[in-house]
C-alpha cells in the first residue's frame, strides 16, 4: 500500500470529527483515478478562489464549477463541464494541524451519471505546480518515430494510428481510430519506456509503451473496465480506412428526412420550407462524447462566421441520460458552453433510439460523431465517420482543409 493510501486511511479514522475552522482547499492538486487492475491515472486539478476549479489535461484546461456542501464544507462536487459526469469528493486534513498542507488529502469518486453504477475511486494530495510530471529538458531516451501503425489485441482487433511527439522527456500524442481519436494525452519517456495519461472528464486513458526502435509493445487502460495490449510498427504513412466511405446511402438517390424536437421542445423538420435552397450539415452526436465536443467547438466557430452564406447545421443528440427533461438541460448547457447557434435536437434519451432508426437509408452508423453533408437540393454529398480533434496535429489540420473546401463547394454552387 502506498504512502498516500496509508495517510488517507489514518485520516479517515482519526479526523471524522473536525474541530475549528476548515482550512482552504484552494491550490493545485495531483489526483489519481483507480482504473482496471488498480492502475493509477494521475491528473492535475486547481481549486480557485471564485468557487471554480480547473481541470488540466496536458495543454487543455477546463474551467469547472465547484459546488461545496452547505452543511459540511469538506464535501464538494465538481460537474465535469458539458459531460454528464462529475467528481464527488471529501477534503481531509489533520484536525490538530489544519493549516499543515502536507497533510491535506482529497478522496472521492469520478461518476458518470448516465451510466448505471459507473463510479471510479479518486484520491490525491497537494502539489506546487499543476503538472503530474517534472519533465527533463534533456531526454534520456528516444522515441525515434512520430507515426505508428497500431493494433490493439482487444476482441475487435482495433486498428489505430499512434501519433506521438517528443520534447525533452515529455511525450504528447493520441491514438486515431475510425471511430475518432482518444483525445490529447501527455506523459514522460524514461529510457525506452513511456506512459501517457489523458483525463478530460469523459475519457480516462493510460497508454504504456516500450520503444524498440521501429516497434512499440504496449498496454492500454481505458475508463473503468477496458484493458488491452497493443503493438505499434513505425510507419510515416500510417493511415486508416477512408472516413468518407464507411457510412453511405444504400440507394444514392435517397433523401434524408427527420422531425425532431429541439432542446426547448419545438419540432424541427429537415424538409421545412424555410430551409429550402440551403446547404446542410447533420451531426450525429451526444453530450457524453468527447470527440463530438471537439467537433462542436470547431463547428460552432465556423457557423458563427458563415451562417449568412446559406447554410444550416442540425446536431442530433442521442443521449444516455435518465430522463427527457434532464437530457434537454444537458443540451442547453452544452449549447451555452460552446456558444452554439445552430439547431440542437434531442433525437433520443435513455439510449432507446439509434441513429439508424432515424436514418434507415444509411448502411450503418458506426461512430459518434458521424457528419452528413447535403447540398442545396438536399442531396447527400458526403458522410464522414468519426472526428480527428486538435490532439491529432496534422490530421486535424488536414480535416479542416477538407471541410472548408467541401463547404465552399456546397455553398458556391
Amino acid at each position: 500500500m502506498n504512502k498516500i493510501a496509508v495517510l488517507l486511511l489514518l485520516f479517515i479514522f482519526s479526523a471524522c470529527n473536525f474541530g475549528g475552522k476548515t482550512p482552504s482547499m484552494q491550490g493545485h492538486w495531483k489526483l489519481h483515478l483507480s482504473l482496471k487492475d488498480d492502475k493509477k491515472l494521475p491528473f492535475a486539478l486547481t481549486i480557485n478562489k471564485d468557487n471554480t476549479a480547473t481541470l488540466h489535461n496536458g495543454a487543455e484546461k477546463f474551467t469547472l464549477k465547484l459546488e461545496v456542501d452547505e452543511k459540511d464544507k469538506t464535501k464538494f462536487k465538481i460537474p465535469l463541464h458539458v459531460i454528464d459526469a462529475g467528481v464527488e469528493a471529501k477534503f481531509y486534513f489533520n484536525k490538530d494541524k489544519p493549516q499543515d498542507t502536507t497533510q491535506h488529502l482529497i478522496s472521492g469518486e469520478w461518476v458518470k451519471y448516465y451510466k448505471k453504477d459507473y463510479r471510479v475511486k479518486v484520491f490525491g494530495h497537494r502539489i506546487e505546480n499543476p503538472s503530474v510530471n517534472n519533465y527533463a529538458k534533456q531526454p534520456n531516451g528516444k522515441l525515434f518515430h512520430e507515426k505508428w501503425e497500431v493494433t490493439f489485441e482487444d476482441e475487435a482487433k482495433t486498428k489505430a494510428v499512434g501519433y506521438f511527439k517528443q520534447d525533452g522527456s515529455k511525450i504528447t500524442g493520441t491514438f486515431l481510430t475510425s471511430a475518432g481519436d482518444y483525445r490529447p494525452m501527455e506523459g514522460q519517456l524514461i529510457g525506452n519506456t513511456f506512459e501517457l495519461y489523458g483525463f478530460d472528464g469523459g475519457y480516462a486513458n493510460i497508454a504504456k509503451g516500450m520503444v524498440l526502435k521501429d516497434r512499440i509493445k504496449g498496454e492500454f487502460w481505458g475508463g473503468k473496465s477496458y484493458y488491452s495490449k497493443w503493438e505499434g510498427i513505425a510507419n510515416a504513412k500510417a493511415k486508416l480506412p477512408d472516413p468518407y466511405k464507411l457510412t453511405y446511402l444504400k440507394d444514392p438517390k435517397d433523401k434524408l428526412k427527420f422531425s425532431i424536437e429541439d432542446m426547448s421542445g419545438n419540432i424541427v423538420k429537415l424538409d421545412d420550407p424555410k430551409f429550402k435552397g440551403k446547404a446542410k450539415i447533420i451531426m450525429i452526436s451526444g453530450t457524453w462524447c468527447p470527440n463530438c465536443m471537439d467537433e462542436a467547438k470547431y463547428m460552432g466557430r465556423w457557423f458563427e462566421k458563415n451562417k449568412d452564406r446559406g447554410v444550416e447545421i442540425f446536431s442530433l443528440f442521442f443521449e444516455r441520460s435518465p430522463n427527457k427533461k434532464h437530457a434537454q438541460k444537458l443540451l442547453k448547457r452544452y449549447a451555452k458552453s460552446f456558444n452554439l447557434q445552430y439547431h440542437m435536437l434531442l433525437a433520443s434519451h435513455n439510449d432507446k433510439t439509434k441513429p439508424i432508426d432515424i436514418f434507415p437509408q444509411l448502411n450503418k452508423v458506426m461512430s459518434y460523431p458521424t457528419t452528413i453533408y447535403l447540398d442545396k437540393k438536399d442531396n447527400v454529398k458526403k458522410i464522414h465517420t468519426g472526428f480527428n480533434g486538435p490532439g491529432t496535429g496534422d490530421y486535424f489540420e488536414r480535416w479542416k482543409q477538407e471541410f472548408n473546401l467541401l463547404m465552399n463547394d456546397l455553398l458556391d454552387n
